[in-house]
């Protein structure tokens, strides 16, 4: 075998006596025609000269600097032509294979990695010699002595025909894998370049991005002092005003005390009863005038601001992987790693593309999938609670861009404690951090029916498109959206699970029952059904749906709340309870419904109320047109159509 190291043909001395005649023939030999007829001349001078920067390794301990003529595999040393006489008469190293001309390795790295390979891990110095097939290990003579001398099955490694030569190892594997590794460096390489070109944009669009937010913080700022200046003229205007008002008053005063005394003095029976009637009616509006003065509260101006702080960053930079299959060879590429056409999606920063038909989905897939979702449990107790109804803080939700009166017609938690909630009549989205600060809004495409959050990401659904979207929430601004399409009308969206909604839609057409669908993004997951039986007929009416324990579905129908149990094969088996309008605690048009912490809330629009289901009673009341409620562990917050403000009760 024609080692990497080496040029020509392996040639052996084994066991016979090299003098220099030897030496000297095979140097002749060296420069003629080697076995394959062609001339080596040049090789020979190149590895001439490699061999005179090589010294003899024996000799180097007597301090002297020998040519090498010779190299011992054995020993993996080079040998000058005295050591290799010596090699040869030595009855301990006469057996050893020693190498001479242009088979003399360059480089001996290969032959001591060989020699370490060889040497016992547990026994240093002794070469490993047998197998042993029970432990499935290789061993030397002292393992075979010490640990293995009762094993059984042994075997020779030297004289064991079944362990092949490396010559004939399994060449076409080394041939694959090299050529994986040749596609892998040229990927590798494209990557890098790809990787600096993306570099210098990336950093560009930073640039840009950077002098776009210095742009829009100047027009910001420009913003904000023509509003101080439009608020602060207002005010001092009306401060003007009410100082010019009283100069008036104290003015008719002063001539009231004259007039008075003019018509003491000279003024006819008929004048004074006519004239006094006139000034008492003066008198009487300058008191109040001056009332309402009194009582009215000093104003300020008040900067609130958004410290800069609350924003760490403008943008991110993440690492996305992408798969390029035409770039990988054809014999190295498994079923594996084969893309499946069936479930591939494309997806960019706006839209989700996908136009697989999904709805096929087989009820045995489905019910693998979910069985573990829906299975059997009990439904968790409430959670006690006081709501102080006497100090409500309202907290302004409109802005200086928004046209119309505000009505909040849907709220959700982040996973940080922020809060999003969708304004239906100015079609937006609004941000506000954990102390209920408005931070930032993105304009909607259309009028929200209902959104949901999972982690830092809301979902929004539009009846009328027929879409459902999903924001990406930062730090101080929401991404870019995305999207899919749905074959109805969303009208209703929640949380399934960390990864899944549970969606449901307007009924259309023929249909007798909405339908309810899981979704993990644009693939449906499941289908939901129920039974036909007549005390089923109230679902037809669902507005809308949220998941409660294990294995319960509630939905809000017409005046009523109800809770249904689903079996693992994603059918409502029964109704387990209702809750509707009571005498002292109607709840009328339900909206909004909520599960959180084992209860569940719901806002009852037209009978202006807030209820609190598993406990059988309203929490807010008498307030106008509630369309949702978020309620965590330390207040309840309520959004109005309508209504400018959010509704914020404290628990206590």
């Amino acid at each position: 075998m024609e080692h990497p190291y080496k040029y020509g043909v392996q040639t052996v001395i084994d066991g016979s006596e090299v003098d220099d005649a030897h030496m000297q023939k095979e140097a002749e030999m060296s420069e003629t025609e080697v076995s394959d007829g062609c001339t080596n001349v040049n090789d020979t001078h190149v590895i001439q000269s490699t061999l005179r920067e090589i010294h003899c390794d024996p000799c180097k301990y007597d301090g002297s600097v020998q040519d090498v003529t010779g190299f011992c595999v054995s020993c993996t040393e080079y040998l000058c032509q005295s050591c290799q006489r010596y090699h040869k008469k030595n009855k301990l190293t006469r057996s050893h294979n020693i190498l001479i001309d242009d088979n003399i390795p360059k480089d001996p790295a290969a032959f001591r990695t060989i020699k370490e390979h060889m040497d016992c891990s547990r026994h240093p110095g002794n070469e490993l010699r047998f197998e042993c097939v029970t432990h499935k290990a290789i061993i030397c003579a002292v393992c075979f002595a010490q640990q293995h001398r009762h094993c059984v099955d042994i075997v020779d490694m030297e004289t064991c025909e079944e362990h092949i030569p490396a010559e004939v190892a399994d060449q076409q594997l080394v041939t694959n894998l090299k050529d994986r590794l040749t596609v892998c460096k040229q990927m590798k390489m494209k990557e890098v370049e790809e990787l600096k070109k993306q570099h210098e944009q990336i950093t560009q669009h930073c640039n840009d991005l950077v002098e776009k937010w210095k742009k829009h913080i100047d027009n910001l700022g420009i913003v904000l002092m023509n509003e101080t200046d439009t608020c602060s003229q207002q005010e001092l205007k009306k401060a003007m005003d009410c100082l010019n008002e009283c100069t008036d008053m104290e003015n008719y005063l002063d001539a009231h005390k004259e007039i008075v005394a003019t018509l003491t003095l000279y003024g006819s029976r008929k004048e004074v009863a006519v004239v006094s009637r006139s000034l008492t009616e003066k008198i009487g509006m300058c008191e109040g005038i001056l009332n309402k003065t009194d009582h009215s509260k000093p104003k300020k101006l008040v900067l609130q601001k958004i410290s800069p702080s609350t924003t760490n960053s403008i943008g991110s930079v993440s690492v996305k992987e992408t798969v390029a299959v035409d770039q990988v060879p054809k014999q190295t590429q498994t079923e594996s790693s084969m893309p499946n056409d069936k479930t591939a999606c494309m997806e960019d920063s706006s839209t989700i593309m996908c136009e697989e038909n999904v709805l096929n989905v087989s009820s045995a897939s489905i019910e693998k999938e979910l069985e573990t979702a829906f299975a059997e449990d009990t439904v968790r107790k409430p959670f006690s609670m006081k709501i102080d109804k006497e100090n409500i803080r309202l907290i302004s939700t409109k802005s200086s861009r928004d046209k119309k009166l505000c009505s909040i017609c849907a709220i959700t938690k982040l996973s940080d404690g922020r809060i999003v909630v969708a304004e239906e009549s100015n079609k937006k989205l609004k941000l506000f951090s954990e102390t209920l600060i408005l931070v930032s809004e993105i304009k909607l495409p259309s009028v929200p029916a209902d959104i949901c959050s999972i982690g830092n990401t809301v979902f929004v659904c539009f009846s009328d498109l027929k879409r459902i979207f999903r924001y990406p929430v930062g730090n101080a601004f929401f991404g870019e959206p995305g999207s899919f399409a749905t074959k109805q009308s969303p009208i209703s969206l929640s949380v399934f699970d960390k990864n899944r909604l549970i969606i449901l839609f307007k009924k259309e057409g023929l249909q007798t029952s909405p339908l309810i669908e899981v979704r993990e993004g644009n693939a449906i997951k499941a289908t939901l059904t129920h039974s036909d039986a007549e005390e089923f007929n109230g679902i037809k009416e669902a507005t809308e749906v949220v998941r409660y324990g294990e294995s319960c579905l509630v939905m809000a129908e017409k005046d009523q709340i109800s809770c249904y149990r689903v079996d693992k094969h994603l059918v409502c088996q029964e109704r387990l309870w209702i809750y509707i309008k009571l005498k002292k605690s109607k709840l009328m048009s339900p909206h909004g419904l909520i599960c959180t912490s084992g209860n569940i809330f719901v806002c009852g629009t037209n009978s202006s109320n807030v209820h609190c289901v598993l406990w059988r009673k309203k929490i807010v009341s008498q307030i106008n047109n509630p369309l949702c409620v978020l309620v965590d562990s330390c207040k309840v917050v309520v959004g109005c159509r309508n209504d400018d403000y959010l509704h914020v009760y404290n628990i206590i």
